[in-house]
């Protein structure tokens, strides 16, 4: 059930004063509907997990804890102590840039996974999933980047990360590109990562420039 409209803007600004202090201005509109994408509507434990996203997707200058600390006391602060929500609209083109960045560089980033699974046998892919898989259990991603590829490897979905940042991407990348050294040597991951990305630029060379981004 979806939160009231005033209520879900009130609760927005307190997550806004909350993380003011420690996210850079600009980046604090994203952050904001990234929240109110996955978090408005769950419980206020789950801002444990939201920080820890944040942790991942930006440079933090204090602890977790306090910047925990720092969200749930603007939670309970009165309306009139809370900062106006940050206006992403100053500069719409470069929001829905910004947006349309990040989304084809998830994009990019599936079609390279997907292509390297597709030059392997059913067997290897059964391999490689389930080492993948484990291998993801013990990293701290955001969770719905990790649900996505959790579900992904288990085939119940294709792999849309929707907006992840490229430093994410470059690290499952390298990862992903870990095991293929592991089963294969080096030299025979270079060649399936090389013929993966050429796969990529031939069906999508509009997204070029992203897959360059990644790797």
């Amino acid at each position: 059930m979806s939160l009231p409209v005033a209520d879900l803007q009130l609760r927005k600004r307190a997550i806004a004063t909350g993380l003011q202090p420690y996210i850079a201005i600009g980046e604090l509109p994203a952050v904001l509907d990234y929240w109110e994408q996955y978090y408005a509507e769950k419980p206020s434990l789950a801002l444990q997990y939201f920080v820890a996203d944040i942790a991942i997707n930006h440079q933090l200058t204090v602890s977790r804890a306090t910047l925990l600390r720092s969200l749930i006391r603007a939670m309970g602060l009165p309306a009139a102590e809370l900062i106006d929500l940050p206006s992403a609209k100053a500069n719409p083109a470069a929001a829905t840039e910004s947006a349309e960045e990040d989304h084809s560089s998830s994009q990019a980033f599936s079609l390279v996974l997907t292509n390297i699974m597709e030059q392997l046998s059913n067997e290897m892919q059964h391999k490689l999933r389930l080492a993948f898989f484990a291998q993801l259990r013990s990293q701290k991603l955001p969770v719905q980047s990790l649900q996505a590829l959790q579900n992904w490897l288990s085939h119940q979905q294709p792999l849309k990360l929707g907006r992840t940042s490229n430093s994410l991407l470059q690290r499952l990348i390298t990862e992903f590109y870990t095991l293929l050294c592991h089963h294969f040597g080096p030299t025979e991951a270079d060649v399936l990562l090389a013929r993966a990305l050429q796969m990529a630029k031939q069906s999508h060379p509009e997204l070029d420039r992203q897959l360059s981004s990644i790797l």
